[in-house]
């Protein structure tokens, strides 16, 4: 039925009018020609990227897989862990004041500062930029970061800039 009105109506692909293209149709159509060929580019998956943190020098760095070694200013080399993805939530340690961007809650272990990190979610990634007072933390967020959990203070002390 289907090819009965692609070539009543001289289309150039399948036009369905009434009903549902079958898979005989759809056959008889492409033996045909009067289905266009096309080309399906496929998919680019990006790689995950990661946040890493040193455990001698407390410098953070985004990487696809464990960053180099070498050149760590507090000793002879770095000592990597990896903290989690680089997602759309802001996290901030309150032992090391370290803030990062990542889908789930970090992982706590190897802070430089103490045993493990204690991590307080802050905010959603956006937009509008934030600076904390007493920690002197700066995010950019959609909205009005949480205040509780501030290193520096009982709470963050938030001031859109």
């Amino acid at each position: 039925m289907a090819n009965f009105y692609c070539r009543y109506f001289k289309a150039k692909s399948p036009t369905v009018i009434f009903g549902k293209v079958s898979k005989k149709t759809t056959e008889t159509a492409n033996d045909r020609g009067l289905i266009n060929k096309v080309h399906v580019t496929p998919k680019i998956t990006e790689k995950p990227t990661f946040w890493y943190q040193c455990k001698n020098c407390g410098i953070c760095t985004q990487s696809e897989s464990k960053p180099s070694s070498a050149h760590c200013s507090s000793s002879t080399f770095h000592n990597w862990n990896r903290l989690g993805n680089v997602g759309n939530l802001v996290y901030q340690c309150k032992n090391c004041k370290t803030i990062i961007e990542t889908k789930s809650q970090p992982s706590a272990s190897n802070c430089p500062n103490s045993t493990f990190h204690q991590w307080s979610k802050l905010a959603e990634v956006g937009d509008i930029t934030f600076f904390c007072q007493h920690c002197k933390g700066k995010i950019k967020a959609k909205s009005q970061p949480y205040q509780s959990n501030c290193p520096n203070s009982t709470f963050h002390s938030w001031s859109k800039l």
